[in-house]
């Protein structure tokens, strides 16, 4: 696993740094050589807000320049508490499969008795979804920008956006657990485990939980979509059989249960939650 996620920082890292020339001269910069070294800086030592402060002011969605597009995705995705430094430090070599494999970059503060599980306070989804939701936004401004010139989208920005999504799609099943047991929201399958104990009310929870994520089936399809093609680059990147490739795609093949992305609804998240991450069967 851990090998896996040294794969991941340097495909951003290497990606981050072959930017297409062409692509960085049609779109003018939006923020001084400055105040980048400055927002550079900020995202470092993990002053997130300091880096939003810095470029947000200057961003032009309809003309978009890449680092800035990018250091203030990376912000915000520190401020939802995802680290990948976080990963590479705290992983080890588990049967736990792709699901705690990539919530482990959701680096928080664990909460509960059982060190096994982790899980997130209750309250603090809607901040977690909206700053992964801004950090998408911003990915997807430049996606958007080079696709409307006819180019395709870096790598580094598709497994980035991906990356968002996948965290995104993670909190928000979790805090649909949340509000239908009314426990802190479950980040693995151990605090899955906790949350939706083998008893006789299982069922009845099950249920209930896949009635409050049907509303959200759409902004889930959206996050299953990045994943996807996330996916499709990290095979094109590393190869099919690599292990990192290998988690995300597994990942999107059990949450799909051999249906597709447009069928995905609430009902399949709870047969995902049963079938992959409780396990009594």
């Amino acid at each position: 696993m851990k090998q896996a996620l040294f794969l991941l920082l340097g495909i951003l890292l290497c990606l981050a740094g072959c930017d297409s020339n062409m692509l960085e001269a049609i779109s003018d910069d939006s923020s001084s050589s400055a105040e980048l070294t400055e927002a550079r800086m900020a995202l470092d030592d993990g002053n997130y807000q300091k880096v939003i402060n810095i470029l947000e002011p200057g961003y032009d969605a309809s003309n978009p320049d890449p680092e800035t597009v990018r250091l203030l995705a990376s912000a915000y995705m520190g401020l939802a508490g995802v680290d990948l430094t976080y990963v590479l430090e705290n992983s080890e070599e588990s049967e736990d499969g792709s699901f705690d494999a990539i919530a482990s970059a959701l680096s928080l503060t664990v909460t509960g008795q059982n060190s096994e599980a982790r899980f997130i306070p209750a309250g603090s989804a809607d901040d977690m979804l909206a700053n992964l939701e801004q950090a998408r936004d911003y990915l997807n401004d430049l996606m958007n920008y080079y696709e409307g010139l006819g180019l395709s989208p870096d790598q580094d920005d598709t497994v980035q956006a991906g990356m968002v999504s996948a965290m995104h799609f993670i909190i928000q099943i979790g805090a649909a657990a949340s509000d239908v047991t009314g426990q802190d929201i479950p980040l693995n399958k151990a605090a899955y485990r906790e949350v939706f104990p083998d008893d006789p009310d299982l069922d009845t929870l099950l249920d209930a939980f896949a009635d409050s994520l049907d509303p959200e089936s759409e902004s889930l399809r959206e996050d299953l979509t990045d994943v996807s093609e996330a996916v499709v680059t990290l095979v094109e990147v590393q190869g099919a059989d690599e292990e990192l490739a290998e988690e995300f795609d597994e990942f999107l093949t059990e949450l799909l249960g051999g249906g597709d992305i447009d069928s995905f609804s609430g009902q399949r998240a709870a047969d995902y939650v049963y079938s992959e991450l409780l396990g009594y069967n």
